[in-house]
């Protein structure tokens, strides 16, 4: 196993150029990194009584993945490092993406400005196609439509960050480390429809599921700070930014927008720059991320509102007008409605999830690190 170093020289080294843009005063990556400190206090909080494990947030600048977790030894080889490694490529993108769909005027016509935005800046055939073709960002007209587009870059990372550490805590990569002598997930292998890693699917399952409850319920802490004038932060003090935490159905709105935006651009298919083939299609994630929602939802301990399973589909469907308003084409409903439903075309690969999930669980436990296991996929 490769120590701590190495890993990160064989990534190419960590990246430092935008911590020093943090030092210099650029609000964005101020906001980026207050992400990562928050997601590295989860990590905190749920090994606490259990093997505990220095924790590595880096940002390196290799295109071959999004983000990957995995386990380093020390120098000397005697202890465990837990690391999540982020793309900043994947960072200026997502940047590119919620920019141009905020610079639409017919995008989340409730944030404020919309009326201030013109289509033609922002109109692509593809949205991936060629991000920062000049360099930088087309950014929206309106300042409080940036700052919600920043906003949604913020809760995409907290996302991904979640999923990685959830490979960690949940004992994915030890599982794997022990039975297979690979220490990360693997997203770079390519997978064809004859040669489908059905356990590497499964563990995406759990870590989708289970990153979707800790970053709705950071969320919604943040909603209720808000409502009861407990915060003084200002990054959530501009009008545009208020109307994602204006409620906790709100929030879930707005969510459920970033992770489609996420699942339907980034894992689509090989015309898509960051595309894995180790991720089940768009259709299936998004459905277990609507399930995993409805089952938060009877749950005591997370306060979501009555119709969040009604707001998350909602923010969906408005995420797919909003892909085909800027790309000009006509929405496809279908994955959606699919989802509310709760099927879905892969019948025959989320069969073999179930299958595998009642299988591998019972495996997993012994190696969570006080981690909380997703449930059961329903019927």
């Amino acid at each position: 196993m490769r120590d701590v170093d190495e890993q990160i020289a064989a990534w190419g080294g960590e990246s430092t150029v935008e911590r020093e843009e943090m030092k210099a005063g650029n609000p964005f990556w101020k906001r980026i990194f207050w992400c990562l400190d928050e997601c590295s206090r989860f990590s905190e909080r749920a090994t606490r009584g259990s093997e505990q494990r220095p924790l590595r947030i880096v940002l390196i600048d290799d295109e071959r993945f999004n983000a990957r977790a995995t386990v380093c030894s020390t120098n000397e080889g005697a202890h465990f490092v837990d690391i999540v490694a982020i793309n900043t490529g994947m960072i200026y993108t997502m940047l590119d993406v919620f920019s141009r769909l905020l610079g639409h005027p017919d995008v989340l016509i409730t944030v404020p400005g919309s009326q201030d935005e013109v289509a033609d800046r922002v109109a692509v055939e593809k949205l991936y196609a060629a991000p920062f073709s000049n360099g930088t960002p087309i950014l929206p007209l309106s300042s409080q439509r940036l700052s919600v587009a920043v906003s949604l870059v913020t809760i995409g990372l907290d996302f991904i960050v979640h999923h990685e550490l959830i490979h960690l805590v949940n004992g994915h990569i030890d599982f794997r480390r022990v039975n297979s002598g690979m220490p990360a997930i693997d997203e770079s292998k390519q997978l064809t429809a004859a040669n489908v890693d059905v356990t590497t699917y499964t563990l995406e399952f759990d870590a989708d599921s289970c990153a979707v409850g800790v970053s709705l319920q950071r969320g919604i802490s943040i909603v209720k700070k808000l409502s009861t004038a407990a915060s003084d932060n200002q990054i959530f003090k501009d009008t545009g930014v208020m109307t994602i935490y204006a409620s906790v159905d709100a929030y879930v709105y707005h969510f459920a927008f970033v992770i489609y935006v996420f699942f339907k651009l980034f894992y689509q298919g090989p015309e898509n720059i960051f595309s894995s083939r180790t991720h089940p299609a768009p259709q299936v994630r998004l459905w277990w991320v609507l399930c995993t929602i409805a089952s938060i939802q009877v749950k005591k301990n997370i306060a979501l509102g009555e119709k969040a399973h009604e707001s998350a589909t909602h923010g969906a469907l408005e995420a797919e007008r909003a892909i085909a308003s800027v790309t000009g084409r006509t929405p496809d409903y279908e994955m959606i409605r699919n989802g509310m439903d709760q099927g879905s075309p892969d019948t025959e690969l989320l069969r073999g999830i179930r299958a595998e999930w009642q299988r591998l669980r019972p495996l997993l436990d012994p190696f969570s690190r006080g981690g909380k296991l997703a449930p059961a996929i329903p019927d």
